[in-house]
């Protein structure tokens, strides 16, 4: 929660309830459709997990849905173990992401969410999170265009027309100045080094670990993970390990840096070791299985 409190320049309510349900157990109608749902200070979840309703309670619902979404969906960018935090170079050339199609509904499922999640990160990125949080603060009032453009004007001392204008130009280059927008596994707790250019993790991925997010309902397991967080001290060629017995699977990336440049380094089921190149700093490290099973793993990271 103090995460996602940072990330977005926003302080949550006292007294949030997630609550994880079955299918069969849906207390409303719009449940079945978007596998979650969150009212006032509870959420609802269709799975063990979810940043995005977490991200729901934290902010707190506003009448421009496209910012709660958009807020939402940018948090659980890992939420399925990969993906980039911006559109393609190709999908800005089909004029495909023009957040105004959608900007002023007032019911989610009318909201395009990969765009809202993809400008909202944009915002954060490039202008950071007090100035969003002040701006979202402000969205109380009515869903209409000239409304948000004020709340806009008055929060980012920016046109909104011309930042959006801005954004449909295409995927920009971070600058010195640039947020470092991150993941929740960056919160991981950091391993330290066996020895000079030597890094081994050894952990269970069975639920009943702490550590271990994850859970089983009648006929299915759902994935699960795990994180830790390294710091690499130089730059350069590494090895990535994971053993072969443990059938689980691996996600590296950076917690610094451009966020939508990151798209991750993955170990799977075929592939449990490979050359990497890496930056210094700090990385998370995401380890992933199936709630039925409780291998143990160990990651190793070796310099060249």
């Amino acid at each position: 929660m103090p995460f996602l409190e940072d990330q977005l320049g926003v302080s949550a309510p006292e007294s949030l309830r997630l609550s994880w349900l079955r299918p069969q157990d849906q207390p409303l109608a719009d449940f079945a459709e978007s596998s979650g749902l969150t009212v006032g200070r509870h959420g609802w979840s269709g799975s063990p997990l979810s940043i995005h309703e977490l991200t729901h309670l934290v902010t707190g619902g506003m009448p421009v849905r496209f910012f709660t979404e958009g807020a939402a969906v940018a948090m659980e960018v890992l939420g399925d173990g990969r993906g980039p935090r911006y559109f393609s170079e190709e999908a800005f050339a089909y004029g495909s992401v023009d957040p105004r199609s959608t900007m002023t509904a007032i019911r989610s499922q009318e909201v395009q969410f990969a765009t809202a999640a993809v400008f909202v990160t944009y915002l954060l990125v490039q202008h950071g999170p007090e100035r969003f949080g002040e701006f979202y603060r402000r969205l109380g009032g009515p869903a209409t265009m000239s409304w948000i453009a004020a709340q806009f004007r008055d929060a980012y001392g920016l046109e909104l027309e011309e930042e959006i204008e801005t954004f449909l130009q295409g995927v920009p280059e971070c600058g010195d100045d640039s947020f470092p927008l991150l993941v929740a596994e960056c919160t991981g707790p950091t391993i330290p080094w066996q020895s000079e250019g030597f890094w081994r993790f050894e952990g269970s991925m069975d639920c009943e670990d702490p550590e271990v997010v994850g859970g089983i309902e009648p006929g299915y397991a759902w994935p699960s993970s795990r994180a830790v967080t390294v710091e690499v001290p130089e730059g350069g060629t590494y090895f990535l390990y994971i053993n072969e017995t443990s059938d689980a699977w691996l996600r590296v990336g950076p917690c610094f840096g451009c966020p939508w440049e990151d798209e991750g380094i993955f170990l799977d089921d075929e592939v449990h070791g490979k050359a990497v190149q890496l930056a210094a700093g700090k990385h998370y490290v995401r380890i992933g299985s199936h709630s039925d099973l409780s291998p143990d793993v160990t990651v190793r990271l070796e310099k060249w």
